[in-house]
């Protein structure tokens, strides 16, 4: 792995987003505490010593979709246990008050960040990088990064401190992949997944 820069500007290159509504699938069984910032310290922006929670979400529904389902399957068939334990969350974000720090395009580049190290499969790195910008003094809330799956699109991960700017969306509730097939149609119409 190579190292993180030594430091980091004091004033950090910023994603604003002017949208509202995002989007996370989740594992059904912590659905009713949606949205939840957990400490697995297992997923690519997780903290490396589980001293904060994280929240991964995305503006649109593909993307959440690529980056929690589809990952490293390249043939495209999804293990039915893995689609039917998952719901889908609409998040409503108050991203005019959250400072997301850019880990991508000039971001990136100003932060003087390994962009294969970013997108490898050993979370070493961006895990030591969630860390040391969480601790950052300027106390973001959280990341906006390229989707590893779905370069198109940009993805975001949430720490546990913006937790008072991200509720579910108004009217909604989670809902288990395996009873929206809506949603498994509208993905199949642009990746023609199967279940296995």
């Amino acid at each position: 792995m190579k190292a993180l820069p030594a430091s980091f500007p004091v004033t950090l290159p910023l994603h604003t987003f002017t949208e509202a509504a995002f989007f996370r699938i989740c594992k059904t069984m912590y659905s009713s505490s949606e949205p939840s910032f957990r400490a697995a310290g297992t997923y690519r922006f997780d903290s490396p010593d589980r001293s904060f929670g994280t929240l991964y979400c995305a503006r649109n529904f593909k993307t959440c979709f690529f980056e929690t389902i589809v990952r490293d399957r390249p043939d495209l068939k999804i293990p039915a246990a893995d689609y039917n334990n998952r719901s889908a969350v609409q998040l409503l974000l108050d991203t005019l008050t959250l400072r997301l720090v850019a880990i991508h395009g000039d971001g990136a580049q100003t932060l003087r960040l390994n962009l294969a190290e970013l997108a490898g499969t050993d979370y070493t790195y961006p895990q030591a990088l969630a860390k040391a910008i969480h601790d950052h003094v300027s106390e973001p809330h959280g990341m906006v990064y390229r989707s590893r799956f779905d370069d198109d699109a940009l993805a975001m991960v949430l720490f546990e401190r913006a937790k008072p700017h991200v509720r579910i969306f108004p009217d909604s509730t989670p809902v288990a992949l395996s009873d929206a097939k809506e949603l498994g149609d509208a993905i199949r119409n642009t990746v023609p997944f199967i279940l296995v």
